[in-house]
């Protein structure tokens, strides 16, 4: 877990200007704070609907937020970068 969270700080500076990446690390601060709630949400709708449809949409979740990270635009050095161009 630590170490997933390492990459954060080299990744939005290669991802976002300068000007931009205090509100880019604030917005992704934000959806961590949120993401607390998860299990607290999970316990009452397990009650209403069952843990089955519960655990199906915790799925649907993580499979569309995988599908956004592949959206990601890669922020490797490019050929132009690495030769120097």
């Amino acid at each position: 877990m630590l170490s997933a969270s390492a990459i954060w700080g080299p990744w939005l500076s290669e991802l976002y200007p300068s000007h931009l990446r205090s509100t880019a690390a604030s917005i992704y601060n934000w959806g961590r704070g949120l993401s607390m709630m998860a299990p607290l949400i999970t316990a009452p709708l397990a009650g209403v609907f069952g843990l089955g449809p519960v655990m199906a949409l915790a799925s649907i979740c993580f499979l569309m937020a995988a599908l956004i990270w592949r959206t990601l635009p890669e922020t490797a050095l490019s050929q132009a970068d690495v030769a120097g161009v």
